[in-house]
């Protein structure tokens, strides 16, 4: 398209050239032109249009005469447009204008849109299949509009649970919770999706959820058999000095259970206490915990890991045995060689220095 300003509108140059049966170059020459020229009816006589009473608008006498299979003469023109129609002409449908085509709904075809009696208002086909995520075919938007609102798998809002799909309001449209969870990054549960969609459920009232035992789990109390009552686990767990897991709790609560021991009571021949972590390392003659001696000493915290570096003796020659280690003067205990590198940001070349001096 390009701009011409003869007729005041964008045009295509070879449609118009075709028109008024002139050559591209001549049609620049014509466009650059401003002189327009209308007649009583506004019918833009330099653009070749004439008024036709017949049809009742402004037509170029060779369209029309294209059209009808008649010779395009001024004569044979001004005598068709200005005869009376006969009754076979009356039957012939005049050009659409934009936005005249309007069916008994209200839906303008000519834009796209067509009446679906589900949605209850005219639809563009392509917008709909977006919004619900269907297929845009006409068989798949026929069989849309033409189901009932409710009933045969579908909800309220027209979303087919049994393809699993369900009302999203902060989307406006039916979604499936994986895709959208997928889509939007959160993490696919009944509450996200939820969330995420704004959907209000009803609220319960506070301690509406007793079981049967009457403990309230909106509030964290579950029953412990061995203690006759409801208990929060984490409060039942300090109180009663076992590590909080699921499985020390179900243990506790309903295993058979003995007097529980005090704090500290189950510690070994060296005095580690196991339940707060604590084990015995012969090579720094202490109770540590594992992840912080590894911390310290610059490896990997692994089982293998701890045994390999507890299990060895220091003595004079400092008999580092553990893969990858160095005995580590400044730090009086054999180290791993990449964690103390790592640490210091030393170069190979400097690190037995490093690790040579007591300081």
């Amino acid at each position: 398209y390009v701009w011409c300003e003869r007729v005041q509108k964008c045009a295509r140059r070879w449609e118009l050239a075709l028109d008024l049966d002139l050559s591209p170059e001549k049609m620049e020459e014509w466009c650059a032109t401003t002189e327009s020229v209308v007649d009583n009816k506004d019918c833009l006589t330099t653009a070749g249009y004439s008024w036709c009473e017949r049809v009742q608008k402004c037509v170029r006498p060779w369209q029309i005469a294209k059209e009808l299979g008649f010779n395009p003469s001024p004569e044979n023109f001004k005598a068709w447009c200005e005869a009376t129609p006969a009754a076979e002409d009356l039957q012939k449908p005049h050009p659409i204008l934009p936005g005249s085509d309007r069916d008994e709904n209200g839906c303008i075809g000519s834009a796209g849109y067509l009446w679906c009696p589900r949605e209850q208002s005219c639809i563009r086909s392509w917008e709909l299949a977006n919004r619900l995520n269907i297929s845009n075919t006409h068989e798949s938007i026929a069989e849309y509009c033409q189901l009932k609102r409710m009933g045969e798998g579908h909800d309220e809002h027209g979303c087919i649970s049994s393809a699993g799909y369900r009302w999203c309001q902060s989307e406006g449209k039916c979604v499936r919770p994986w895709q959208i969870a997928k889509e939007k990054g959160f993490e696919l549960s009944p509450e996200a999706v939820d969330k995420h969609c704004n959907v209000e459920k009803p609220q319960k009232l506070p301690g509406s959820d007793a079981e049967e035992h009457g403990c309230i789990g909106s509030a964290g109390y579950r029953w412990c058999q061995s203690e006759g009552k409801c208990v929060r686990p984490w409060e039942i767990a300090k109180e009663k000095g076992f590590q909080l897991t699921p499985e020390a709790l179900e243990s506790h609560c309903n295993g058979e259970v003995e007097e529980n021991p005090p704090p500290g009571s189950d510690a070994d021949e060296h005095g580690c206490i196991g339940s707060a972590g604590y084990t015995w390392c012969e090579a720094v003659q202490k109770c540590v915990r594992g992840w912080e001696l590894a911390e310290e000493n610059f490896f990997e915290f692994t089982a293998e890991n701890l045994e390999s570096f507890c299990s060895q003796r220091f003595g004079d020659e400092h008999s580092c045995t553990a893969a990858g280690t160095m005995w580590c003067g400044r730090l009086r205990s054999c180290v791993n060689k990449a964690k103390l590198a790592e640490r210091f940001a030393l170069a190979p070349e400097v690190m037995a220095a490093f690790a040579a001096r007591s300081e």
